[in-house]
């Protein structure tokens, strides 16, 4: 997780918090969008690790299965896009035949960027053998071993490698470990003697199973290896957060031999990775990219900034606690997020410098020392997050056994909380023509995935979800039964959010938005997200009602204010518009859509 802060405290306290979470790595093309700061790769992205371990025996001279192994990767190292990744060659086989010495060949030194080191790396490609027999277990224990800073290994050429999450912890902890495993064979030569048990000599309490699966004694630990790779954190001392184990990936290449391709299959479900068969060189070229961008991607980018709760009577701090909105932006039409709810204190040095600390429910820190989002438990969770931005907060909370409370102003002359107002099924008033939908059939489907009831359709994939906050943040508003915190977001509606529990007291779709639930249904892929409410909220006090003033960016052209004077029964005030058909006048400029 790479987080950016800053704080500072002046006459008034101030904070400001750049949250990275989310995935972007993914290359998207141009478009003249602001969404592109959640899009992009930060100026320094941080590389994977990805260590290649290539068969060599002497079976990859068949068909020039060498010659495609050579030609693949050479254009996988040529890649512009494949750049920012650490990456090691392992080639493995044995000498003389199946009793021969294992032959492991570190082939380009140790972990090195391919940006700055394809020249070496292509040399090493080219010098790929094809030698007798095929040691995948072996060769499996040395990669992992490769990774390990508490064990040692030496290639064939007494080659002595170094673990590449070695150095500096700043610059090693956010990089993912994967392992690609290559071959075209079934596994054999993994023990001295022919027919001989394989046992681990640096995996202790890890028990092999011999079975069909396993390729019998011949392919006997691959699994367990990977299993254990997957499973156990190499790095526990401090300052290393999450798990940094290894991640292992198969390639079974030109076989069709179904006893190769379930024992590679196996090593990949244990290992937390994928099975790739590819008979060719498009092929895999295909699989290696395919691996090398899921460990590019397993970084997570993203940022949003929270909001300190402020009285709105007096400007001053309400309480102690922030409440954090958090996105993650995708390549898809609707975008997800989350709000969580943190607390806020101050620590004074000896010179009189003021720090500020935000905790969770454990009091513990949510930022470390080097300025990165933790896991945590925020207050309105009963368990850590693992550091995922949709766990926990107030998405915990937004589940119904019935139905959300969910208002629209289709009948405008009455309450928003009136039945006639319900986004709902029952709701009559709401036409298939409204929802821009063919069917009743198609009616049903939208208004029970969006109002989280799920009875008739079955569909309750909505239940646990929230739009994400783009272009806004939230705002509290005092009462004397309990603060409420409202969020516009990318579903299209305003959440209100109970302060103390985070659970969702109710929400408003505005009408001319009903049309649109289909599309964020659907999510279909998309590099640009749907806006739905994404203009910054104001919230404040006229004559002793409370109003809220909200409307759209990139989202559209409307203003809409209401009174939410009655915390739990809003009511709908006014539109100011500059859509066509509903212009409001003296409004003609209204909307950062409005091209004219």
């Amino acid at each position: 997780m790479i987080i950016k802060t800053h704080s500072t405290y002046t006459n008034k306290l101030a904070i400001s918090l750049g949250l990275l979470i989310g995935l972007v790595s993914t290359n998207f093309p141009a478009f003249a969008d602001d969404v592109e700061i959640y899009l992009q790769e930060p100026p320094d992205p941080v590389p994977p690790n990805v260590l290649f371990v290539l068969d060599e025996s002497g079976s990859m001279a068949t068909n020039d299965r060498r010659g495609s192994l050579v030609t693949a990767m050479q254009t996988l190292i040529n890649d512009p896009d494949m750049g920012n990744v650490n990456a090691a060659l392992l080639g493995y086989t044995t000498r003389w035949g199946n009793d021969g010495p294992l032959f492991l060949r570190a082939h380009n030194g140790n972990f090195s960027l391919i940006e700055d080191n394809r020249p070496s790396l292509l040399t090493a490609v080219e010098g790929l053998q094809t030698v007798s027999y095929t040691p995948t277990v072996k060769a499996m224990e040395a990669a992992v071993n490769w990774f390990r800073r508490d064990q040692t290994f030496t290639d064939f050429n007494n080659f002595a490698t170094t673990s590449p999450i070695d150095g500096d912890l700043e610059d090693n902890w956010c990089r993912p470990n994967h392992m690609v495993v290559l071959t075209d064979g079934r596994p054999n030569s993994n023990s001295p003697t022919s027919g001989q048990a394989y046992g681990l000599t640096s995996f202790e309490g890890t028990n092999c199973t011999s079975d069909a699966t396993s390729s019998w004694q011949s392919g006997r630990c691959a699994r367990e290896i990977a299993s254990w790779a997957f499973n156990t954190d190499l790095e526990t001392g401090t300052g290393w957060e999450d798990q940094q184990n290894i991640v292992t990936h198969t390639i079974g290449f030109d076989t069709n031999d179904a006893t190769i391709q379930s024992f590679m299959t196996s090593i990949a479900n244990a290992g937390g990775g994928n099975y790739y068969p590819a008979n060719n060189v498009s092929q895999l070229v295909s699989a290696f990219t395919a691996i090398v961008t899921q460990a590019m991607e397993s970084i997570p980018y993203a940022y949003t900034a929270p909001v300190i709760p402020f009285n709105q009577d007096n400007a001053a701090i309400s309480g102690n606690n922030i409440f954090v909105p958090l996105l993650v932006p995708g390549a898809e039409i609707f975008w997800k997020g989350n709000l969580k709810n943190y607390t806020i204190s101050t620590t004074t040095s000896t010179d009189g410098d003021i720090s500020i600390i935000l905790r969770d429910a454990n009091n513990q820190p949510i930022i470390n020392d080097r300025f990165e989002f933790i896991s945590s438990t925020d207050h309105w969770s009963t368990s850590s997050d693992g550091g995922d931005p949709l766990v926990g907060g107030a998405v915990a909370h937004m589940t119904s056994s019935g139905s959300r409370n969910l208002f629209t102003n289709v009948n405008p002359s009455a309450p928003l909380s009136d039945a006639t107002n319900r986004v709902h099924r029952d709701t009559t008033l709401i036409t298939n023509t409204l929802l821009n939908v063919s069917t009743d059939e198609l009616r049903t489907e939208v208004l029970n995935w969006i109002s989280w009831d799920p009875t008739l359709s079955g569909d309750d994939s909505h239940e646990g979800e929230m739009g994400a906050p783009i272009h806004t943040q939230p705002s509290v508003m005092n009462y004397s039964t309990g603060d409420v915190i409202y969020l516009p977001t990318s579903e299209g509606v305003l959440e209100a959010i109970d302060a103390e529990t985070g659970e969702e007291l109710w929400a408003f779709m505005p009408t001319d938005l009903l049309d649109e639930i289909f599309t964020i249904k659907n999510n279909n892929d998309s590099i640009i997200p749907y806006y739905g409410l994404d203009e910054p909220l104001t919230l404040y006090e006229t004559g002793g009602r409370k109003m809220a003033i909200f409307g759209m960016r990139r989202g559209g052209r409307n203003y809409y204010i209401l009174d939410i004077t009655d915390r739990l029964n809003p009511t709908f005030v006014t539109l100011i518009s500059n859509t066509p058909g509903i212009e409001t006048t003296g409004f003609s400029k209204l909307g950062l859509n409005h091209c004219s």
